[in-house]
């Protein structure tokens, strides 16, 4: 399978590639090799949904944004039990971003193109409550990392624009 500009995450502490520039196939990396699991179900149309950003939760990974082939999209996905389901969308696109989950929440920090805002999303498990623009981070940070830290720790090596909570 053609994974490119593919996601990983885990669930159930398996490591699990999304789909890609050529694919929708989900695949999760067993002792005997990659097992198939359902297909993305933004790739369905066109066999294809890349650069989406994927994060994994307590009990599954929540897919976010990406391209379909045709455009980009807004719609977050839940993995959980070998089944996708359609949670919720974003206030914006966003095409090779990275996620975070933090607390009840997660954050999407966008990549490429018209992808600049940080977009907060609370969840309560099951589907989107509700979405919230932070900043607008000015544009082409291709997967930034993320990474928690103890609150208000980072201003020594970043400015106030780039920390969130």
């Amino acid at each position: 399978m053609a994974h490119k500009y593919a996601c990983m995450a885990l669930v159930n502490n398996q490591a699990t590639i999304i789909a890609g520039y050529e694919t929708a196939t989900v695949e999760t990396l067993a002792v005997s090799g990659w097992t198939p699991e359902p297909s993305h179900p933004s790739g369905l149309s066109n066999n294809r949904y890349n650069s989406h950003s994927c994060v994994s939760i307590d009990d599954g990974i929540i897919t976010t944004g990406g391209n379909n082939g045709t455009t980009n999209l807004k719609t977050v996905y839940f993995f959980k039990n070998e089944e996708w389901k359609l949670v919720g969308e974003l206030s914006n696109t966003f095409s090779q971003g990275s996620m975070i989950a933090v607390q009840d929440a997660f954050l999407v920090y966008g990549g490429s193109g018209q992808s600049i805002m940080v977009e907060r999303v609370e969840w309560d498990g099951e589907k989107i409550i509700s979405t919230r623009n932070l900043t607008d981070h000015g544009g082409n940070c291709i997967r930034p990392i993320l990474f928690k830290t103890q609150f208000d720790t980072c201003s020594d090596f970043c400015s106030n624009n780039f920390c969130y909570n």
